[in-house]
């Protein structure tokens, strides 16, 4: 990190450690994604008796902070595999992660 921002320069487009990737999904898998996405049983997130206002869902293993333990979730669906596999080949060694 710089000792002294710049204050002239552009400000960033994405936030640190984001990488945008043009045409990374078609409009059609776009779309389709989305319709599938929609399908999902979010949840408000819960953490020790409070609800937050954003809705989640997760995969493989979650923490419960109520019970204060693992517990295993349902499995990634296989719609999402294209997209994960598209994820891991991208190339992010030159952005610097902290």
């Amino acid at each position: 990190m710089p000792d002294q921002f710049d204050l002239f320069a552009p400000a960033p487009s994405l936030p640190q450690g984001f990488k945008y990737q043009r045409e990374f999904l078609s409009t059609g898998d776009e779309q389709e994604l989305v319709r599938r996405l929609a399908e999902l049983p979010f949840k408000e997130f819960e953490f020790q008796g409070f609800r937050g206002k954003r809705r989640v869902i997760l995969f493989g293993w979650q923490y419960d902070f109520n019970r204060r333990k693992f517990q295993r979730t349902e499995t990634i669906p296989h719609f999402l595999s294209p997209v994960r596999e598209r994820l891991c080949c991208i190339n992010l060694s030159s952005y610097r992660i902290w």
